[in-house]
């Protein structure tokens, strides 16, 4: 992404939490997340990272994944 991307800024609060990350890319536009309200090790289900497309949708496969 080098050619797009001309720096990245994070912004870490004292007790080590990301607070904002600023992009600025090389076209001239500043990208900008804040993060609040941040928690770990929140137990998330096994469903939460299963894909399913809408009816209709095409699905193409990724035969050169690893």
């Amino acid at each position: 992404m080098e050619d797009q991307v001309q720096q990245v800024l994070i912004e870490v609060t004292p007790d080590s939490k990301i607070a904002r990350i600023l992009i600025d890319g090389t076209d001239g536009s500043l990208t900008e997340y804040r993060l609040s309200d941040q928690t770990e090790n929140v137990a998330l289900s096994d469903s939460s990272f299963r894909f399913s497309p809408p009816a209709g949708t095409e699905v193409v496969d990724d035969l050169n994944a690893p």
